[in-house]
């Protein structure tokens, strides 16, 4: 599994670099409100209307089709097709009430664009669900997954630069984003059809079947329980973008959206990939037989790696935030409230690296039973946090949403960690043992060195000062950071020994 999400995370790193450099541009040149328009409230259009395709249809056409060829291939394209009329329905939805709702954006462009704008991302909405069936294949069938990678690093790279084009050179307004955006979708499916057909793909078994391809009866209720649980992820996952358009100006949605989209960048390069790859992987052994131990033993050697992973940012981040953004948005953003937002956001960076290795085990593993249980989990985290977050909005600003949300994501990382800890548990006894001696976090020592370092790193920043100090402070203050970095890795190492052992025993399997 390790070495296919090495692959994955290195197709990335190009196209996604490329994205955030003109991202990059976009942000010095268009200033928070613009910024606000097409990375907030249009990027809010383009996933509600997306929610059930993206997170509920993929889901569960994954549980239903492990790979290969057969029947379950059949059941799945069809429920895959599903997400093209489930976002035409939801797209309209989306669009009728978000232009009335959006109104002028302050001002920036008028009524009839803003509401041509929209409409064109939810049309784009419903071409990039038609590719749906061609994901699927490439996603769950091994030496595939690199070309979806591909031709989505592709079109991204093109959603980006026809955005910096149309909004920089030609002065297209909010038709910039929404244009690109629909670019993206055609481009997105035309490459992954012609690499899936380059790759002598059955292309003709992922078209719509109208007989013999219905779902059985367990499979249509797990489809009902993901749809469900989709619906009450949508809430928390956008929730905070609701919040923030319904209490906040423009500006304030400009800093909290580049902050959450540096932040979420190591979320998209690393953490991602290594959450689809968990999934593809325990969801096939799941469909043979529930993962022994060996496979549980590499599960929590992975849940230690993403704790220290996220640890590191959550240590580190803080202190250079400043210097980040003043470095790749200039003194218009690092004026502004984005340091102490990306100083808080280094945490939401920490709890989403815990929660997306393990929240993708418990989807991929649970039975029908165990997705109830976490469906009525979902609910009431989807009541609450609602109005945490316009509360933590209302007091803090973007940092008391962040802290609404890392407050959600804890509850379904531990929800999540004791899911596995019971499956561990179930293995040892199978295995004729007591319950297993698992250690999920990280050693002492390395929580120690990370504590250490998060100290030291604050308190040379605090020496170094703010924009008024010379340039050798500032190398004085990333040197010392350096050296920080080296020693938590040395306690990694001397500390860890076992987790090093268990991710190579990753790297050796080839089922992802």
């Amino acid at each position: 599994m390790v070495t296919n999400v090495s692959i994955l995370i290195a197709l990335q790193l190009f196209s996604r670099l490329v994205t955030f450099a003109l991202n990059a541009v976009l942000a010095r040149s268009l200033g928070p409100k613009w910024y606000a328009l097409g990375n907030v409230q249009l990027q809010l259009v383009s996933a509600s209307a997306l929610f059930l395709a993206k997170e509920g249809v993929r889901r569960a056409c994954q549980r239903i089709y492990p790979g290969g060829r057969g029947p379950a291939l059949g059941r799945a394209v069809n429920l895959a097709w599903a997400a093209v009329p489930l976002t035409a329905i939801s797209g309209a939805a989306v669009a009728a009430t978000s232009a009335r709702v959006l109104g002028d954006a302050e001002g920036l462009v008028s009524a009839a664009e803003l509401r041509w704008a929209v409409w064109t991302v939810c049309a784009a909405a419903v071409l990039e669900a038609a590719a749906e069936p061609l994901w699927l294949y490439a996603q769950a069938n091994e030496g595939l997954l690199s070309r979806r990678v591909i031709a989505e690093g592709a079109a991204l790279a093109l959603k980006a630069a026809l955005t910096a084009w149309l909004a920089l050179r030609v002065g297209a307004g909010a038709a910039a984003f929404a244009y690109a955006q629909l670019a993206f979708a055609g481009a997105f499916g035309a490459l992954l059809l012609a690499l899936l057909r380059r790759a002598k793909a059955p292309l003709r078994e992922l078209l719509p079947r109208p007989r013999g391809a219905a779902l059985e009866g367990d499979e249509r209720a797990l489809a009902a329980q993901v749809l469900w649980q989709c619906a009450q992820k949508y809430a928390l996952t956008e929730g905070e973008r609701l919040v923030i358009v319904a209490l906040t100006g423009m500006t304030e949605q400009g800093v909290y959206a580049l902050v959450s989209n540096l932040g979420s960048l190591v979320a998209r390069l690393v953490l991602q990939p290594v959450e689809e790859a968990t999934f593809a992987h325990y969801s096939r052994l799941a469909a043979a037989a529930p993962p022994d131990a060996a496979a549980l033993r590499r599960m929590v050697a992975l849940v230690r790696a993403a704790a220290i992973f996220g640890g590191v940012f959550a240590a580190f981040g803080p202190a250079y935030s400043w210097l980040l953004l003043r470095l790749l948005y200039g003194p218009l953003w690092s004026s502004t409230d984005a340091p102490a937002v990306l100083q808080a956001y280094c945490a939401h960076v920490c709890a989403i690296a815990l929660n997306g290795v393990t929240e993708a085990f418990v989807h991929a593993t649970a039975t029908r039973d165990e997705l109830q249980k976490l469906n009525v989990l979902l609910v009431a985290l989807s009541v609450a946090y609602v109005p945490a977050a316009a509360v933590g909005l209302t007091t803090l600003g973007a940092r008391g949403l962040i802290a609404a949300n890392c407050a959600n994501v804890a509850l379904r990382t531990a929800y999540s960690l004791r899911f596995i800890r019971r499956r561990v548990d179930g293995a040892a006894a199978k295995e004729g043992g007591g319950a297993a001696e698992v250690r999920m976090l990280p050693h002492p020592a390395v929580l120690g060195a990370l504590a250490a370092s998060a100290a030291a790193t604050l308190g040379a920043g605090a020496w170094v000062g703010g924009g008024d100090s010379l340039g050798p402070r500032h190398a004085v203050h990333v040197l010392c950071g350096g050296g920080c970095l080296v020693g938590v890795a040395l306690a990694v190492y001397r500390c860890e020994p076992e987790l090093a052992a268990q991710l190579r025993a990753l790297r050796r399997k080839k089922s992802v």
